[in-house]
């Protein structure tokens, strides 16, 4: 589990493991086929990769409410498809 992204190369390789396991949801019908594990990765590098971009990258969230972080909303929306809640 990564706690923090401290440097841009971090943040590169974390961006290049969420985008591995994009490409194997969607190589397998959907986030809902990928392990808890991988499911729970996905989530943490979200998150993490989030707060580097607001707080280093300076980068401004929309005012949607959603995420900045692409790897997020594709979670999201899975999340809202299933009818799943953040604890889930």
């Amino acid at each position: 589990m990564i706690k923090e992204i401290t440097t841009r190369k971090e943040y590169t390789t974390v961006m290049a493991r969420a985008e591995e396991i994009v490409a194997k949801a969607d190589s397998i019908g959907g986030f809902g086929k990928l392990s808890k594990e991988e499911l729970e990765e996905f989530a943490n590098i979200a998150t993490v990769a989030e707060r580097y971009e607001v707080e280093v990258l300076k980068l401004t969230p929309p005012f949607t409410g959603k995420s900045a972080n692409p790897a997020l909303l594709q979670l999201e929306e899975e999340m809202y498809h299933r009818r799943m809640k953040q604890k889930d």
